[in-house]
């Protein structure tokens, strides 16, 4: 028989650790510059320069490994003050690949409200002003080896809650506390489990994996 699951808290990864600040390219020539980077030097295919972007070109600029839809969020981000023109011809030198995946599972744009009767979306953007209510704790279960047996054991992670116009906005504890200024936020939403006075609920959060202040 499972062991029951313990609670503890861990250095486990949490769902979200923060989140990153995306300051725009103000110029299309800057942006081209900045996402054309050849990509970390493990990605030997990818090439600096060369007018074609590669999925690892544009994750070196995001500053994620292996996480496609982060990576999204973040080019859409970046490229938020481009003209259409202008996006669309950044947008051009994806590979044909990339380009469909890109159409196919791009971040959704929705006002907080909306995003919110989407569900669990892996990439979604939304603006807003972030209003802090309280600290919250997220259960996270995972396992751990105990001899040669697993046994489940439930994480905690320290979470700020803040309301963003309805949307429950979720950000990892150690970051510094949001100012209340109108704010472009991409991340995922997610359903997740809240640690209650008595046992847990599910809730809807938004967590942000970028950040754009809009002032």
């Amino acid at each position: 028989m499972a062991a029951p699951a313990r609670e503890g808290v861990t250095k486990a990864v949490p769902p979200r650790r923060g989140f990153r600040l995306v300051r725009p390219y103000s110029t299309l020539a800057g942006a081209k510059a900045a996402l054309d980077n050849g990509g970390r030097f493990y990605h030997l295919i990818a090439r600096g320069g060369d007018g074609r972007l590669a999925k690892s070109e544009i994750s070196k600029a995001a500053g994620v490994v292996l996480d496609e839809p982060g990576t999204f969020v973040f080019f859409d981000m970046a490229l938020a003050k481009l003209t259409a023109d202008e996006k669309a011809e950044v947008v051009a030198m994806l590979g044909t690949k990339l380009a469909r995946r890109y159409r196919e599972r791009g971040p959704r744009h929705a006002l907080p409200r909306e995003a919110a009767r989407l569900g669990s979306v892996p990439a979604v953007i939304t603006e807003g002003v972030p209003r802090f209510e309280r600290q919250i704790t997220i259960l996270q279960t995972g396992v751990v080896m105990v001899g040669k047996v697993m046994v489940p054991v439930t994480h905690q992670h320290p979470f700020d809650l803040y309301d963003l116009s309805g949307l429950g906005l979720g950000v990892w504890h150690k970051e510094s506390r949001l100012a209340p200024v109108p704010t472009r936020f991409g991340g995922r939403t997610s359903w997740e489990r809240v640690k209650m006075p008595k046992g847990e609920k599910k809730q809807l959060l938004l967590l942000p994996a970028y950040h754009t202040p809009l002032d």
